[in-house]
C-alpha cells in the first residue's frame, strides 16, 4: 500500500538528528538539542497510527515489520560496540556493559538503566555505550501496545477518539510533571507516552480534516 510522502516529517527528522548530534558535541548553543528524541517520539506516534489505520495488517505482521526495520541496525551496533568495549574497557565497566546487552536485546534497557539510576547527562554515561538504547526500548514498548490501543479507539466516534487520546496525553503529562527530576520520568513509558500520543492526535486531527475559519 502506498502512503503519501510527508516532506514536513522528513524535515522534522533532519532537525531531530542534527540537534541530537550537535548536543552530543557539547556545544553551548545546542544544550537543548536532546529534544530531538522527543521529536522522534512524536513522529513515531504519527506514523504508527497512520499504518494501523490505513493498512490492513495483523498484529503479528505489524510486530514483524517493526523488528525487521530495527533489528539489523541494532545487531550491527551491538556487535561493533561489543568488540570495541571489550578491547578498551576495564573489567569493572565491562561487567555493567555485559549486563546491559541482555536488556538491550529484550528491548527493556530503559528499565535496566532506570533501576541502575543511570544519569544520561552524567560523565559516567561514557562508560555505558548502550545507554542510548533506552529510547529504542521505549519505541518498541510503544509498538507493542499500539495495535491494541488503535483497535479499541477505532470503535469510537471521531470526536471520542480525539477526546480519549487527549485524556491519555494529559494523564501522562501530569504524571511526568509530578515526577520531574526523577529517573522514571525520563526512562519509563507511562511518563513519555504523551509524546507518542501527540503524534497520534495530529494524525486524528488531520484525518478529521478540521476546517478553521479566520474571523
Amino acid at each position: 500500500m502506498k502512503y503519501n510522502f510527508y516532506p514536513e516529517i522528513q524535515a522534522l527528522r533532519a532537525i531531530a538528528v542534527i540537534s541530537i548530534f550537535l548536543y552530543h558535541l557539547q556545544l553551548k548553543s545546542f544544550e537543548g538539542g536532546f529534544v530531538g528524541v522527543d521529536i522522534f517520539f512524536v513522529i513515531s506516534g504519527f506514523l504508527m497510527t497512520m499504518i494501523l489505520y490505513e493498512k490492513k495488517i495483523s498484529i503479528i505482521n505489524f510486530y514483524i515489520s517493526r523488528l525487521k526495520r530495527i533489528l539489523p541496525a541494532l545487531i550491527f551496533v551491538i556487535v561493533f560496540v561489543f568488540v570495541l568495549t571489550t578491547i578498551i574497557f576495564l573489567p569493572g565497566h565491562l561487567d555493567h556493559f555485559y549486563k546491559s546487552l541482555k536488556y538491550t536485546l529484550l528491548f527493556i534497557s530503559n528499565i535496566f538503566f532506570w533501576i541502575k539510576s543511570a544519569d544520561y547527562f552524567n560523565i559516567n554515561s561514557y562508560f555505558q555505550p548502550l545507554l542510548h538504547t533506552w529510547s529504542l526500548s521505549l519505541e518498541m514498548q510503544f509498538y507493542f501496545i499500539m495495535p491494541f490501543f488503535i483497535f479499541f479507539i477505532k470503535k469510537l466516534s471521531n470526536n471520542s477518539q480525539i477526546g480519549f487520546v487527549l485524556i491519555f496525553i494529559l494523564s501522562s503529562l501530569v504524571l511526568s510533571i509530578l515526577f520531574i527530576g526523577r529517573e522514571q520520568s525520563f526512562y519509563l513509558l507511562p511518563y513519555r507516552i504523551c509524546e507518542f500520543f501527540i503524534g497520534t492526535l495530529v494524525y486524528l486531527l488531520k484525518k478529521k480534516k478540521f476546517k478553521y475559519t479566520i474571523q
